[in-house]
């Protein structure tokens, strides 16, 4: 949100799959003056979910 309220200049920002970032309403308006904003596939994550990914990689990492 910082960003997007300080950085008016801002021309591109791209925040697809982002964890823990979900473009609400407000998100969209502070956004509006950006040419190139993308915000697809990112959402609010519990710590669970965080947790249960993280596990995953370790496995990945040492299967």
């Amino acid at each position: 949100m910082m960003i997007l309220e300080r950085c008016k200049e801002l021309v591109e920002l791209h925040v697809t799959k982002c964890s823990g970032f979900e473009a609400d309403d407000e998100v969209l308006k502070l956004s509006s003056h950006i040419k190139s904003f993308r915000s697809e596939g990112s959402k609010v994550r519990s710590w669970y979910e965080e947790w249960d990914d993280l596990l995953c990689m370790i496995d990945i990492m040492f299967a």
